[in-house]
């Protein structure tokens, strides 16, 4: 730690030098302190400690070292010391007995640093200018695992590991704190990628990421192709994601400590009720709190919640956890479309009630929030491409329209808005008639889907 800039690659060193410091890094009473089984323990609490105190996608090695050497009264068993590496694709572990006697204690120690120093430059693949000064029967007996994609994940649905990182996105920042969006993504839609970004612009910066449990409180952990189908998802967009196992929110500020959690009001109904914590008010203080003190904050983007629109003002926090909850503006940002909604639409028969009232909440919010753009004379393409994160559903549905030839389009008034008349451009359509007929086609596109639907149920 003596070499300046140090920092920039160790992470954190941990000396369990005493028996009781053993045991509470370990969280048990190890079998034997000096063995190959305990350094490939402690390399792997080495790693997952790693994963959680670096920036998402930095390579992060972990490292145990415990052994047995020279002491002050002669030892009846070996002089021995055991080296475990743990990065993501590797585990390697290395046992070394020394010749009994050879060495000081000073000698034994420079030996076994040498050899940790050079396993630590193999595991981060930089080729080492020295070899430990070993003798020809000190032979070390060496023992390495190679993981693929398939066998971390295995990892990370047992709890072996704490979580993975696909390091999809091009962000070059050395921001520490993530601004995290954590869901099913089953799609990942537009609107999580505006609602990331809105709400990194008002952390004033970080690093923004996607985190996918596995693990889910009340449905069973999602199959490897799963997880790698919804990853594929991330890495289309060019979007960080970070896989863990961990469905509760204040076991995500354990793993994240610092970060900046972004959360719809839906989730805050369920974070501050005490029904979600066995009707206890304490029981649920103490944990948030728990949350609070690992630095994490949480931002609150507005979101129906039983039919009606909440938004964090709406909830009652208490006093104590208030600076932990920040509101996105719902002028903002508001996406009224859910993931569920989504993979409704996209089944083959919606009920009708389902299907119109998904793109009727997206339209009022639409009318509430764009007056202005309707009265003033725009480029409607490129209005609705612009708009398109804010209006993914309606953006579709007015594609869809826009893309109606020009021969089936009348040229007169039908199309036009005050005395602008629909001319060779079909871009200078009016927003205003845009809204009048994509509620026309929003409403024969369900009541077609009904027919269908009913047709299907009578059918059967």
């Amino acid at each position: 730690m003596s070499v300046p800039g140090a920092s920039n690659t160790v992470l954190e060193s941990v000396v369990t030098y005493s028996r009781m410091s053993m045991i509470q890094l370990l969280g048990k009473v190890p079998a034997q302190a000096a063995s190959s089984q305990t350094a490939e323990e402690m390399a792997l609490l080495a790693y997952n400690r790693a994963l959680k105190l670096s920036k998402p996608g930095s390579p992060v090695l972990g490292v145990g070292f415990t052994g047995a050497l020279a002491s002050a009264r002669p030892k009846r068993g070996d002089h021995r010391f055991h080296v475990s590496t743990r990065t993501s694709d590797r585990f390697w572990t290395s046992t070394v007995t020394l010749t009994k006697g050879l060495r000081t204690r000073e000698q034994e120690d420079a030996v076994s640093s040498q050899y940790l120093v050079k396993a630590i430059a193999n595991a981060s693949k930089v080729p080492g200018t020295f070899v430990p000064d070993l003798t020809e029967s000190e032979v070390p007996d060496e023992h390495e695992k190679q993981f693929d994609e398939d066998e971390e994940l295995k990892q990370l649905l047992s709890g072996t590991i704490c979580f993975k990182v696909y390091p999809f996105s091009s962000d070059t920042s050395n921001a520490e704190r993530k601004i995290i969006l954590s869901g099913s993504f089953n799609p990942l839609h537009d609107g999580h990628l505006k609602l990331l970004e809105i709400a990194t612009s008002i952390c004033g910066g970080g690093y923004p990421c996607f985190e996918l449990s596995a693990v889910n409180a009340d449905k069973p952990p999602l199959e490897i192709s799963q997880i790698k189908d919804r990853v594929k998802q991330f890495e289309k967009a060019g979007k960080t994601v970070i896989v863990s196992n961990q469905p509760y929110f204040y076991k995500k500020a354990e793993l994240f400590p610092g970060s900046a959690f972004v959360i719809g009001a839906d989730t805050v109904a369920r974070l501050v009720h005490p029904k979600y914590y066995g009707d206890d008010y304490g029981k649920m203080l103490e944990i948030l709190l728990g949350c609070k003190n690992t630095g994490c904050t949480f931002l609150v983007g507005g979101r129906n919640v039983n039919g009606t629109f909440k938004v964090l003002e709406d909830f009652d926090i208490p006093a104590e956890l208030k600076d932990m909850f920040v509101p996105i503006p719902a002028e903002k940002f508001r996406m009224d479309i859910s993931s569920t909604e989504i993979r409704k639409t996209q089944g083959p028969f919606v009920d009708e009630r389902t299907y119109i009232s998904t793109y009727r909440e997206e339209l009022k919010y639409y009318l509430r929030t764009a007056p202005e753009n309707r009265r003033r004379q725009i480029n409607t393409l490129d209005w609705w491409r612009s708009n398109e994160t804010q209006y993914p559903v309606l953006s579709r549905l007015a594609r869809d329209i826009l893309n109606v030839p020009m021969s089936t389009v009348a040229s007169e008034s039908v199309f036009s808005q005050g005395r602008q008349q629909l001319g060779d451009n079909r871009h200078s359509l009016g927003s205003n008639a845009m809204n009048v007929l994509v509620c026309l086609r929003d409403w024969i596109r369900a009541e077609r889907r009904n027919k269908e639907w009913n047709r299907s149920r009578a059918m059967s």
